[in-house]
């Protein structure tokens, strides 16, 4: 496993690196002009997979279980693992991360999904 670390913030602004990664994970932008019949000013907000429209979620334990935990489990059954040797591999690298190169569990749960996603 190959870990390019770079600074997550959970400041109010997301990182380009936490967009893509809600990206990879349904969330998409959408917006709304500001004056009727125009584009040019638009009001700009995230769509969760669900539909609700508001911020993107923060990189912390519950956003994590809710939404990416269970998409990176998909990924590994959509190779071939069971379901428990998936949960099994997620929670390896969760820990490995978590030991070897960031102690804060939602950051080292972050890169550990990661990974998955982007070798999809």
């Amino acid at each position: 496993m190959v870990c390019r670390m770079t600074t997550v913030s959970n400041d109010k602004e997301p990182t380009d690196e936490m967009k893509e990664f809600w990206e990879r994970l349904g969330w998409r932008l959408g917006g709304i002009p500001d004056f009727p019949g125009t584009k040019e000013v638009m009001t700009v907000y995230w769509v969760s997979p669900d539909g609700v429209a508001g911020d993107l979620p923060p990189i912390d334990l519950n956003s994590l279980f809710k939404y990416a935990v269970p998409k990176a489990i998909r990924i590994y059954e959509d190779k071939g693992l069971h379901t428990a040797e998936a949960w099994s591999r997620l929670f390896s690298e969760w820990l490995h991360i978590m030991a070897i190169v960031n102690s804060d569990p939602a950051l080292a749960l972050f890169w550990a999904i990661r990974e998955v996603i982007n070798a999809k």
